[in-house]
């Protein structure tokens, strides 16, 4: 919204004294028109930076809502096996750890193979 005592102003830009320089009010014209382009300028800019602020915002909300959706996976896994836990006997247990171990050390033989493969 522009005050329209402003147009009026910039199109006294042409005025001239009687020996065809430029009259004061002409000079003061000039420098509203430049001064209204660099206010222009500065509202694109603003548009846009305001346009980046929404986007990045809606980033931001979705990032929350995803790391709290990651958060709530790892908290129920957690609670199931504290759940498993607390419901099984020292035996099962103990079987449970050594097909673990089992399992890590079957890896381990796996890796070392194809280590040994590769070289050759």
């Amino acid at each position: 919204m522009r005050d329209p005592r402003i147009d009026e102003f910039v199109e006294r830009i042409g005025e001239v004294d009687s020996k065809g320089n430029p009259t004061r009010v002409a000079d003061m014209a000039r420098r509203v028109k430049d001064y209204l382009v660099e206010i222009e300028k500065l509202r694109s800019e603003v548009d846009i930076a305001t346009r980046q602020v929404v986007y990045l915002a809606g980033r931001e909300q979705a990032m929350v809502k995803n790391t709290q959706q990651f958060m709530a996976t790892r908290i129920s896994s957690v609670q199931q096996i504290l759940g498993t836990y607390l419901n099984s006997t020292s035996t099962e247990l103990n079987a449970s750890a050594v097909a673990v171990e089992g399992t890590t050390i079957k890896r381990k033989k796996i890796i070392r193979r194809r280590r040994i493969l590769r070289r050759r």
